[in-house]
């Protein structure tokens, strides 16, 4: 268990539209990463590299 901060991504302008809680809730699982319907992607590897593990 952990958690990914995705704060600090959305003052990118593909990561705009999630500051929009309806928008942020359409995520998809794409394999290796995550896909939002507006087109913002992360990769596992990304996310991983900045996973923080939780007890």
């Amino acid at each position: 268990m952990g958690t990914f901060d995705i704060r600090p991504y959305l003052k990118y302008e593909a990561f705009e539209p999630l500051r929009d809680i309806n928008e942020f809730q359409k995520v998809s699982h794409g394999g290796y990463f995550v896909e939002w319907s507006c087109g913002a992607d992360l990769s596992a590897d990304t996310i991983e590299a900045q996973w923080q593990p939780q007890a």
